[in-house]
């Protein structure tokens, strides 16, 4: 009996040091900061029905059933078909607040709707280093 309760002991203190997951002590990633949201109301505005009428400046359905603006979200507005709608706008702020890099300072100087696509202007390989790409400029 001794022998076996032994042998517990050992496999039990084998799997206590040996099995349980390490606590993890190092930096927890953060998004990069992006500090452009201030344009993406010139963005917005230049894609959107005052500017050149594309989808990407129109407001954003969130698929979400409301009746009045309080059914919503922080930020979005109820419509006229009942829907939870954002705008170009304010879906530009979060989203880069949130650490994707949308560049609209890009976006506001395009010439055409398809060429937002373009925007952020793709990196070349040879700026990247291993395993990451350059975040986007801190101030233009």
């Amino acid at each position: 009996m001794t022998k076996k309760l032994s042998a517990v002991t050992m496999v039990l203190i084998a799997v206590n040091i040996f099995g349980c997951p390490k606590t993890f002590t190092g930096v927890t990633p953060q998004p990069p900061e992006v500090t452009d949201q201030a344009k993406c109301k010139e963005a917005c505005d230049h894609i959107g029905p005052k500017g050149l009428n594309c989808e990407e400046g129109m407001p954003i359905d969130m698929k979400k059933l409301c009746k009045v603006d309080v059914d919503c979200d922080t930020h979005q507005t109820c419509n006229a078909v009942g829907h939870c709608e954002v705008s170009c706008e304010r879906f530009c702020i979060d989203t880069e607040n949130q650490g994707v890099w949308l560049d609209p300072v890009c976006v506001a100087g395009v010439k055409t709707c398809s060429e937002i696509d373009n925007c952020p202007a793709p990196v070349p390989a040879a700026a990247c280093g291993p395993n990451e790409c350059p975040l986007p400029p801190k101030d233009r």
